[in-house]
C-alpha cells in the first residue's frame, strides 16, 4: 500500500500525538524520498505538508530553503520543539550521546538543545565532516539528512527561540492505520 502525502503526514501525527497526547510543537518526519512537516499545537494538528525530497535526495540547502519558503505557516511562530521522526534523527541522537557523554543510550524523547543540534548539523555538512556517533550504517546519507534538518532548525527554531528550542529524537511510534487487534505496535514503527 502506498500513501498519498497527505495520508502520510496525518499517519506521522497521530502515531506521535498517541505518544505524547498534548504535545505542541513541530513533527518532522525525513525519510529516504521525502520529509513531512505537521505543526500540531495541544494535540491537534494545525499544518501539515509534504515535500518530495529526503536523506537519499541531491539537493542543496538554497534548494530546500526555497521549498520551505514556499509554506508560509512554517515562518510563524511556534513552540521551540521539533519532533523528529526517522533514522536521520535517531542518528543525530546517537551522535549527540556520544559527543556529549549523555549518560543514557535511550532515543526516544531524547532532548537535544536547538543550538547543539545546530552546531551538531553543521559539523556533519563539512567539507571532512565530523561523524563521531553517527551509526556506520547513516553515514553516507548524513549530509544531505543534516543539510534538511540544519534548514527546519533554522526556519522553525533558530531564528525565534535559540535559547529555549529543542529537539526531540523520537524512535518508537504507534502506528494506528497500521496495526492489527493483536499487535498495538507496528513492525516498522521503529523510524
Amino acid at each position: 500500500m502506498v500513501l498519498s502525502k497527505q495520508e502520510e503526514a496525518h499517519y506521522v501525527s497521530r502515531g506521535i500525538t498517541l505518544n505524547v497526547p498534548d504535545m505542541s510543537g513541530i513533527v518532522a518526519d525525513l525519510g529516504g524520498g521525502s520529509l513531512e512537516v505537521v505543526a500540531i499545537s495541544k494535540g491537534v494538528v494545525k499544518h501539515s505538508v509534504s515535500f518530495d525530497f529526503g536523506h537519499l535526495s541531491e539537493i542543496e540547502e538554497a534548494e530546500i530553503d526555497a521549498a520551505f519558503s514556499t509554506t508560509p505557516w512554517m515562518k510563524i511562530d511556534h513552540p521551540g520543539r521539533l519532533y523528529g521522526v526517522g533514522g536521520s534523527f535517531r542518528a543525530l541522537g546517537s551522535a549527540y550521546i556520544e559527543q556529549s557523554g549523555y549518560p543514557l543510550a535511550v532515543l526516544h524523547g531524547l532532548n537535544i538543545p536547538a543550538a547543539t543540534a545546530g552546531h551538531m548539523l553543521s559539523a556533519f555538512t563539512r567539507n571532512l565532516p565530523d561523524m563521531t556517533g553517527v551509526p556506520i550504517g547513516r553515514q553516507q546519507n548524513m549530509p544531505c539528512a543534516a543539510r534538511i534538518m540544519k534548514c527546519l532548525c533554522v526556519i522553525l527554531l533558530l531564528k525565534r527561540f535559540l535559547s529555549a528550542a529543542q529537539v526531540f529524537a523520537m524512535a518508537f511510534l504507534l502506528k494506528p492505520s497500521l496495526t492489527t487487534p493483536k499487535s498495538r505496535f507496528f513492525a516498522g514503527g521503529v523510524f
